[in-house]
């Protein structure tokens, strides 16, 4: 629990996936790519319970030796591609047997990320009184550095004014910063009603590029080899 509210952790895995097939059993420095999230759920001294839904037998039966609890197997019509998560989610809010004051929803395919970040996101929740909170990562260049591109012509076109000409150097740009799916926090009640983790009043916590990591293809998967094989190096 944190003050008092008590939390569950969700982690949707489904079975299928078209940029790297069956990716959330694939392989990761010797472990399942799931076991990494289960591992800093479990972790987490303010989580309550830990639950992975799935309709794949095959990921709900690796998640239960990894510690986690898979109470259900998710109906396959919220297992497509066009399925959204959201719509998991409250699907699995709606079974279990007790209600949470927090929902905390962890996608399995950011393995860097470790226990030390869920907690201090649902502490950045609690201290700010947010109605939800949402880690990030910041963007390597600056919005001033960005453009859009038109796709019949291929004629760059500015998305912040100050580029219309010349960008400024990137050390006076302006930072910006990009959903890194890790970790998302809020209200369990606030979230049934909304369906979205992103309001008027959502914050960000910021989690560096290295622990960002979104796995969806073979390469992100190597570069995550990589950065584990690096763990105990001081930028880690």
């Amino acid at each position: 629990m944190i003050q008092n509210l008590s939390s569950v952790g969700i982690i949707p895995a489904r079975g299928g996936s078209k940029g790297l097939l069956g990716k959330n059993l694939r392989t990761l420095a010797g472990r399942p790519l799931i076991h990494w999230t289960i591992e800093a759920a479990i972790s987490s001294k303010y989580l309550d319970r830990v639950i992975v839904t799935t309709e794949d037998v095959e990921i709900a039966n690796s998640s239960k030796q990894a510690g986690a609890d898979v109470p259900f197997i998710r109906p396959a019509t919220l297992a497509a591609d066009e399925s959204s998560a959201m719509d998991v989610i409250v699907h699995a809010l709606s079974v279990l047997d007790k209600t949470y004051d927090l929902l905390v929803l962890l996608q399995p395919t950011s393995p860097l990320r470790g226990a030390q970040d869920i907690d201090a996101c649902m502490e950045m929740y609690i201290r700010t009184e947010a109605l939800a909170c949402v880690s990030v990562a910041r963007v390597k260049h600056p919005i001033e550095w960005c453009y859009g591109m038109h796709q019949a012509s291929g004629v760059l076109q500015p998305v912040h004014a100050q580029n219309a000409t010349s960008p400024v150097r990137r050390q006076d740009g302006t930072s910006i910063f990009s959903l890194n799916g890790a970790i998302y926090v809020m209200g369990t009640e606030q979230f049934l009603a909304r369906r979205n983790f992103l309001t008027e009043n959502t914050v960000g916590f910021e989690m560096p590029q290295e622990r960002s990591i979104d796995i969806d293809t073979h390469t992100d998967l190597l570069f995550s080899e990589f950065l584990l094989s690096q763990k105990n190096a001081k930028s880690y």
